[in-house]
């Protein structure tokens, strides 16, 4: 231009340049995105692998819903009575193996944050296959806190009670579920009815491939 300064390309093309903001602001909102998706990711293997999401779910679970009105914890202080509805949690921490008396298991195998479940036949030790996963941690979320009925023992009533389920823990400590006949169970001293308890044991052993759906 004569008697003057040349006109910039911002000035020339301002859409042009409006653009091209636009371009770079998007895309760096979704390198943010992805950086803060990988970083939720990882903390949550993290949580998974030492137990705190378990912790976590389980606090939700012993929040009193519509499906389970009227029913006690097992830790309430209140003396309960032969036949009142209770709440058996079995999940104290996170679960490494469920073991049935006998011999078929189900364990989580770590590498790093890889995980897997896997089932292993009782009567064959080295027939392992992996299962899906996200369908043993739903059974978890699903089935660590059971209905019950609190049973006690009349007087001269006997029962004979045998190793039924033991529920292994990542910090080393279990649970030994014992059973007498059908549908009646023992946990420490406390002995209970759960059909709850029945159906979800009957629904792991259709996802481990030990028994089939429609033989049940």
């Amino acid at each position: 231009m004569v008697g003057g300064s040349t006109p910039s390309r911002r000035a020339i093309f301002p859409c042009l340049h409006r653009k091209g903001t636009y371009l770079k602001t998007l895309t760096a909102f979704k390198i943010l995105v992805l950086v803060l998706s990988l970083a939720t990711v990882i903390y949550a293997m993290r949580a998974i692998r030492q137990g705190s999401l378990d912790r976590f779910f389980q606090t939700l679970e012993s929040v009193p819903n519509s499906s389970s009105k009227g029913t006690k914890s097992l830790d309430s202080s209140e003396k309960e009575k032969s036949g009142e509805p209770i709440q058996i949690h079995l999940c104290k921490n996170r679960v490494h193996a469920m073991v049935l008396s006998d011999g078929h298991r189900i364990f989580e195998k770590r590498n790093g944050l890889d995980l897997k479940w896997m089932a292993e036949s009782g009567a064959d030790a080295g027939s392992i296959r992996e299962l899906n996963y996200l369908d043993i941690e739903k059974w978890l979320g699903q089935h660590c806190a059971v209905d019950a009925l609190r049973h006690d023992m009349s007087p001269g009533e006997i029962l004979t009670f045998e190793g039924f389920l033991t529920i292994e823990f990542i910090d080393g400590t279990k649970i030994d579920i014992l059973k007498s006949g059908e549908n009646l169970f023992k946990v420490d001293e406390l002995v209970f009815q759960s059909t709850d308890l029945n159906e979800a044991l009957t629904e792991l052993q259709v996802l481990a491939g030990w028994i089939k759906f429609d033989s049940i």
